[in-house]
């Protein structure tokens, strides 16, 4: 700890390990005698009230409290002998909220009294409130499974046989602890005890288990704890999408606003405290979310009554135990090829049936009984090509996700449900838009992209989306066009004015996505495909995202709210920019990428006369990339 710092926030799960850390702070600073007067480690827990921190503080300076009944007279008493003290180094292990300093008597640590403060929490939010400069927060991560291997081999140090390192990777997977043994049935059954344990029979009071749940359990009410339960419907290690998650617990209901705006920012309020409580990891960017194996055998043992979760377990029929009390189901990943049942299952709001690569067939009456049915996933079963007409009568359907459905040849008429806000049909194998489709007048989010009908239609796309006007509640459009006079004819007509967001794929191929910055929920892109032979795309002012993939033309034009541009394969391409009065256009730019252009010879055209060039400012530019031009000769002559 240097002087400037005085108060450290160290954050992280249950169990992760702070009060160990914690622990060894303690005892390194006790044995350095010359850096502070007294060390004081007092344990908060989530129960502790202001007199029991009084109590053990009291106890640390040796006074004598019993006499006095007042927090306010014992503050004023404890606050006297700390201050008698100097360069005092005080620890609060697990604390669970905001507490004042000032209720228990405890100076605020400073320069001038040379007091340190550590805390310990699972909570961001309590490092923040005690005061915790971002600097000094540290959060506190759970070991990698390469690391942890690493150290149960050093702390078991025995030379493991090839067939007990298969087991024993499962067993530490499940964070055990074991002796060094070297049989394969003692390792085989220890880790079947553990499995029974954490899936199973997992007694409440276990410690480990309690531990993870006071988190779960400190959550604000009832909708974080349902949107956090809702995570464990994917498979263990799921890198989750947070956009996609929102999404979801949008569209089951667990989030309802006045608009959509409101239920995103709620969405964004509920991500955000499950991470700072450290219920959910995430990357830098906040564009996935994933849950620690431990949180989620926890969130699991939490649904067994009212979740069905048998993720990548290699199912090859749906278990015949879905029954009336199921409000969730997940069997994503499985060996299914059939689907011979038709469950009772009037609560079930939730199905997740993705990735079945092998599944071909599902039982006519399969929907029948599922009439709450909110959110239907079927992506990524490719075999599929047939969808029984029950799915036409679930009227409360919000979400129908079938892209990845490669053999998929026909929809069910959509006419019914009038509840849609969201249908994924990219990468299906339809050659028609769905009957019915205009009749889903709440329809927000429409992925069209890369599905056959500009196979089977290869010119006049635009007059088969007639029925799109219908839907005036539509926000997100992903959907591919042949040409540049489809593309053009659609995102000239009103309809199109109301899309928030949308995704425009002009000629074939199929874009590489290349930029380093997450495209949040209000991001508009336009992707010009491999085959395009010219393009006008100022028709679209409000672009943010320009991805030029194969245009055989010289020249492409520019607008002012472009943030991303990612040129590849232009192989006519001379420069980028024309001028760099044009470039001067683009003050919004973040990231420019330019790749395999066999004739690119400069970025920007021209500069040898410097009286009439304009100076090139760029203030919001991050990230400058190029990668095989073999015949570049310079970004810019000016």
């Amino acid at each position: 700890m240097n002087d400037q710092t005085r108060v450290i926030g160290m954050y992280g799960m249950g169990g992760v390990g702070k009060t160990t850390i914690a622990m060894n702070i303690y005892n390194r600073l006790l044995e350095e005698q010359n850096c502070f007067g007294q060390v004081i480690c007092v344990t908060v827990s989530k129960d502790a009230s202001v007199g029991k921190l009084q109590k053990d503080m009291a106890k640390e300076v040796d006074l004598n409290l019993s006499l006095e009944q007042d927090e306010f007279e014992k503050s004023k008493l404890l606050l006297q002998a700390l201050e008698r003290r100097k360069n005092v180094a005080i620890i609060m292990d697990d604390m669970w909220e905001n507490i004042s300093l000032d209720a228990i008597g405890i100076p605020k640590p400073s320069k001038e009294n040379g007091y340190k403060l550590v805390v310990t929490t699972r909570s961001l939010e309590v490092c923040k409130q005690m005061r915790c400069h971002q600097d000094n927060i540290v959060r506190v991560k759970p070991l990698t499974k390469q690391e942890a291997w690493e150290l149960f081999v050093d702390k078991v140090d025995v030379e493991f046989l090839p067939e007990v390192r298969t087991i024993t990777v499962e067993v530490v997977k499940e964070c055990a602890a074991m002796t060094g043994n070297n049989d394969i049935s003692e390792w085989r059954l220890a880790l079947s005890h553990l499995r029974d344990s954490s899936e199973q029979n997992m007694d409440r009071e276990n410690n480990v288990y309690k531990c993870l749940k006071f988190s779960y359990d400190c959550l604000p009410n009832e909708q974080f704890r349902k949107c956090f339960l809702y995570c464990a419907l994917y498979p263990e290690d799921c890198i989750i999408e947070t956009s996609k998650l929102v999404g979801f617990w949008i569209l089951d209901g667990l989030i309802e606003g006045s608009n959509r705006q409101h239920e995103l920012d709620q969405g964004q309020l509920i991500l955000n405290k499950l991470k700072n409580h450290c219920l959910l990891e995430s990357d830098v960017g906040n564009c996935w979310v994933k849950m620690h194996d431990l949180i989620r055998d926890m969130a699991v043992r939490i649904t067994s009554k009212s979740f069905m979760v048998e993720v990548r377990v290699l199912l090859t029929s749906l278990p015949n135990e879905m029954g009336e009390d199921l409000e969730r189901a997940s069997f994503m990943g499985n060996d299914i090829k059939e689907i011979s049942i038709s469950p009772r299952c009037p609560k079930l709001s939730t199905l997740f049936l993705r990735k079945h690569f092998y599944l071909e067939n599902i039982a006519c009456d399969f929907f029948v009984n599922m009439q709450g049915l909110r959110v239907l996933d079927l992506q990524g079963n490719s075999e599929i090509n047939w969808l029984p007409d029950s799915i036409s009568d679930l009227v409360n359907l919000r979400a129908l996700c079938l892209s990845g459905c490669e053999n998929l040849k026909r929809v069910p008429s959509l006419a019914k449900l009038i509840q849609l806000r969201t249908l994924e049909l990219a990468y299906t194998g339809i050659t028609e838009l769905p009957e019915g489709i205009e009749m889903l007048v709440k329809l927000r989010c429409l992925n069209l992209n890369s599905i056959s009908l500009r196979e089977t239609i290869p010119m006049g796309l635009i007059s088969k989306l007639s029925k799109l006007q219908y839907l005036k509640e539509l926000e997100y459009l992903n959907i591919s066009f042949h040409c540049f006079s489809d593309y053009s004819s659609y995102v000239g007509s009103p309809k199109f004015n109301g899309l928030k967001r949308f995704t425009l794929i002009v000629g074939g191929g199929v874009p590489e996505f290349y930029f380093e910055e997450p495209f949040d929920l209000n991001k508009i892109i336009i992707s010009i495909g491999i085959d395009s032979t010219e393009i006008d795309i100022s028709i679209v002012e409000n672009t943010e995202v320009l991805e030029v993939v194969g245009f055989k033309g010289p020249n492409i034009g520019v607008f002012s709210c472009l943030k991303y541009l990612y040129i590849c394969k232009c192989n006519n391409l001379k420069n980028v920019f024309s001028s760099s009065g044009l470039l001067q256009l683009l003050q919004n730019l973040q990231q420019i990428v330019v790749a395999d252009c066999d004739e690119l010879e400069e970025l920007i055209e021209g500069g040898d006369n410097k009286n009439t060039e304009t100076p090139i400012t760029l203030p919001k530019l991050k990230r400058l990339e190029f990668e095989v031009l073999p015949k570049l000769k310079s970004i810019w002559r000016g």
